[in-house]
Formats: structure tokens, sequence, C-alpha cells
């Protein structure tokens, strides 16, 4: 009689492929509703050293939130030209490093939040994901 043949469903295979192809924080199960999980972007090294707050940036989704510490909070700082990399992306920065490096609140752009550590525990636990940008 032969191998017996199963019926191939392609709808099956493409939910696969995409649940493959899209990285881990989406679940692509029913091409008509996605489940997606928010990522916490951990940058802290100075833009002016590095592209990680570019690239970072670049891969943020709109329920993503990144969070600039250490020498990475230089690139809050209102007109500086790496400020514009975080214009229409949720973004807090570590109080605590700000102080240390003598950058006042008032020189931040206007959409970011200044946060203590309490708020960075806050940020861990409400993200499904974190990326360490090192």
């Amino acid at each position: 009689t032969g191998p017996r043949r199963i019926p191939f469903d392609s709808s099956v295979v493409r939910n696969s492929v995409m649940l493959w192809l899209n990285r881990t924080s989406c679940l692509t199960f029913n091409p008509e509703r996605s489940i997606t999980m928010s990522m916490l972007h951990l940058v802290n090294k100075s833009p002016y050293e590095n592209n990680n707050v570019s690239t970072a940036s670049s891969t943020m989704r709109s329920d993503d939130v990144m969070l600039l510490i250490e020498d990475a909070v230089y690139a809050a700082v209102k007109g500086g030209k790496a400020s514009a990399m975080l214009e229409g992306h949720k973004v807090s920065v570590l109080g605590p490093d700000l102080a240390a490096r003598g950058i006042a609140e008032d020189k931040l752009a206007s959409d970011v939040d200044v946060i203590d550590y309490a708020g960075f525990v806050d940020l861990v636990e409400s993200n499904d994901k974190v990326q360490s940008w090192l």
C-alpha cells in the first residue's frame, strides 16, 4: 500500500515560521491576533562612545521602554545630538546616575522620566524581557 499521506495545511507551516522568525516577544498563532510582550532596553554606554543607544532605539517596539544608566544618561540631555534618537520612545533615566554626572533634571529632554532604584526594579518587573546593551 505505501506510506500514508498526511494532508498539508499551509497555515500551520506559516504560523510556525512566523513564530520562529518573530522575536520571542511576539507569538503569532493566529494571523488575526498576535500577543506582544514588552521589553526593557537597558543601555549603559555613552552615545558618544558607541552606537548602543542608536541600535536599541532602532529595534524598539511601541510597548518597549529604554532605561539609560551610567554614562548612557548623556543621551537624554536636551539639545544633544543623541536626544533626537530618543524621540517617540518611552525613555527613563536613573536619577542617581544623573546626579553622579552633575546633570540637572531640567537639562533633560521633555519626554524623559527620571526614576530611582525602586523605579528600576519596577521597570524590570513590569516588562516581559530585558535586553542589556553593554
